[in-house]
């Protein structure tokens, strides 16, 4: 597909509230709809046909990158509530210090990845940024289950960053799964 810089004032062009999509607030989120716009030739960016190859792909790399440290944040506000939560068992403390422990890694692979991205390495951390992302989505696997099996009393504020969380995690996740794939084949090619 191609891609086109689309003008706000452009005849045509709207915007529609995203309904059912209440996650990374206050971030605004909404539809476009293009009804009988026209837009000169001049305003396609690339080739005919290239924007996914050169520019969402590589978009999402560097958003992904980005995002870490956010996603580092919201398990580092995490992890006090959950000690807080209750309880003082050597079972919730394995837990807990597993998470802590998950979280310090987390923090090490993330400044890693950042200084790939501001060192215009970023396709160095290619494995590094997809092993993020696996690792982050077994954190909240471990945060759930750690609240289920404790019997933690619910944190509003945790129910919604653990809703952001899956939010973050599920955007692109058919390319980053592809990425993932890749992984293996390129282990078996050497």
């Amino acid at each position: 597909y191609g891609a086109f810089l689309v003008p706000k004032d452009t005849p045509g062009l709207s915007f529609k509230d995203m309904p059912g999509f209440h996650a990374l607030r206050p971030s605004r989120h909404c539809g476009l709809l293009l009804t009988d716009c026209v837009v000169p030739l001049t305003a396609r960016l690339g080739p005919d046909g290239s924007a996914y190859e050169r520019m969402a792909l590589p978009f999402r790399d560097v958003e992904d990158a980005v995002g870490t440290v956010p996603l580092l944040g919201a398990f580092r506000f995490l992890l006090p509530r959950l000690g807080r939560a209750g309880g003082n068992t050597e079972e919730q403390a394995l837990s807990l210090g597993a998470l802590v422990a998950l979280t310090a890694v987390f923090a090490e692979a993330a400044h890693a990845v950042v200084a790939s991205l501001d060192a215009g390495r970023l396709t160095n951390a290619a494995a590094a940024l997809v092993g993020l992302r696996v690792l982050a989505g077994d954190m909240v696997a471990r945060v759930r289950a750690h609240i289920e099996r404790f019997a933690l009393a619910a944190d509003p504020a945790a129910v919604t960053l653990l809703g952001d969380i899956d939010a973050v995690l599920g955007i692109a996740r058919g390319p980053r799964l592809a990425r993932q794939a890749r992984l293996a084949t390129h282990l078996f090619a050497t």
